[in-house]
């Protein structure tokens, strides 16, 4: 599960933006106590957000926080810093590196890097890497630092080329059998490489790199708006059965088949004995219901954590709250999935669904982003008379941006008038 994640000199993120998924320890007794994660590493406890919805005006940089989380995510599935081969991904800075530096910042590094819980181990991962400047896909691009840490001891440290191993007894259980290896083989990088992914596999432990890709590629799931049908289906009797029970749930009354068109997997709805495409069939609103809760379901089921961009898409008020609410049970998520999303539907943000350290709060003032929790606000029992919808539509949180069109309109048909009385 997701600890924290942070970047720097990505896209508009001109400064170091962290996003945080520990409970804020000024929170006690404030907030909703259930809807935490409780982990022990090393008899250090940990109290983990099951979720944490940012909201914010648009172009704030909500999407740029996912953006960069999928960007690390393919730099460290890949192993290296080269652009994608394959550039279908619908977060196009993935696959293309010169996207990513911030405009104002030439010759600053981008910067990553994420903690997270996987297996009883508390791995904390970090890379710094030089691209050049915005829009320069031919520049030598090279690692400038890498480090690994597994339940707070150093693993390896990396400055270009020249590695330090650190304390390996906290993994000596899953070193490889011939370890220690020829160690100068590691001066025999590229600069592009990632020394976790290659280097450090084949020299030190095939079993840590194998569990951390895992949990890179399996259990942190992003989701953009626009390409959640890209998720590989892997259709079975279960998930049809269970697929279907959710439909007639949400609302739909007609029963859902997988049906293969080529080589894509698409939906199909049955009606009058009849089997037609759902995309001909059903409201925009089913379709993305389709399109989405297999991948909410895969992710509760094997304790990922899920970020999406843009939920809840057109999906109803009361649909979306039983999936949160499914998130923050104890009893029932018991492999410990986090649901991670931006959203604009402000009726989502009450006392009884979030507490204040899930709730943030992204905003762009003076060419820099901020990103921040309710947490931060001293909240008096009048305050509390107001959901925290209101509280931030009245303006006490920030992040709120006072949009009028009527003026433009107004000019815009004045405009159109007198061109048509000339």
């Amino acid at each position: 599960m997701l600890l924290q994640f942070s970047t720097e000199n990505y896209k508009t993120f001109k400064e170091e933006m962290v996003f945080d998924m520990t409970a804020n320890p000024n929170q006690e007794g404030m907030d909703l106590d259930y809807s935490l994660i409780h982990r022990t590493i090393d008899n250090e406890a940990f109290k983990i957000l099951c979720s944490s919805v940012i909201v914010g005006p648009n172009a704030s940089g909500k999407t740029n926080l996912f953006s960069a989380m999928d960007t690390l995510r393919s730099i460290i599935l890949r192993g290296n810093i080269l652009n994608a081969p394959d550039a279908s991904s619908q977060n196009k800075a993935s696959c293309f590196l010169e996207r990513i530096p911030n405009s104002h910042n030439p010759h600053k590094p981008v910067a990553f890097s994420i903690a997270f819980i996987e297996s009883d181990y508390l791995i904390e991962y970090s890379l710094e890497i030089d691209l050049g400047a915005f829009l320069t896909p031919k520049y030598d691009r090279k690692v400038v630092s890498e480090r690994l840490d597994i339940n707070n001891k150093m693993i390896f440290k990396r400055e270009f080329s020249d590695i330090v191993l650190g304390e390996l007894d906290t993994i000596k259980h899953l070193l490889n059998p011939k370890f220690p290896a020829d160690l100068t083989a590691v001066l025999s990088m590229e600069d592009t490489d990632l020394f976790l992914v290659n280097n450090f596999k084949s020299l030190c432990s095939i079993k840590l790199v194998a569990l951390i890709k895992n949990w890179i590629e399996n259990k942190f799931i992003i989701v953009f708006n626009e390409g959640i049908s890209s998720f590989n289906l892997r259709p079975s009797h279960y998930l049809r059965k269970t697929l279907n029970e959710a439909v007639f749930e949400f609302g739909a009354n007609n029963p859902i088949y997988f049906v293969q068109d080529g080589a894509e997997l698409k939906f199909a709805s049955k009606t009058n004995d009849k089997i037609l495409p759902s995309e001909e069939f059903e409201s925009r609103g089913t379709l993305k219901f389709l399109e989405i809760f297999p991948v909410i379901l895969e992710a509760y089921s094997n304790g990922a954590t899920l970020v999406i961009d843009e939920f809840p898409f057109n999906l109803h008020t009361d649909g979306v709250l039983s999936i949160i609410n499914a998130f923050h049970h104890d009893a029932h998520n018991i492999q410990g999935a986090q649901l991670i999303f931006n959203t604009h539907n402000l009726g989502l943000l009450t006392h009884a669904m979030f507490r204040r350290d899930e709730i943030k709060l992204m905003e762009f003032k003076d060419n820099c982003n901020e990103l921040y929790s309710i947490a931060n606000y001293e909240l008096s029992d009048r305050d509390l008379q107001y959901d925290y919808d209101k509280n931030y539509l009245f303006g006490m949180f920030g992040a709120i941006k006072n949009v009028e069109f009527d003026t433009i309109l107004q000019k815009t048909a004045k405009e159109s008038h007198e061109e048509d009385e000339i």
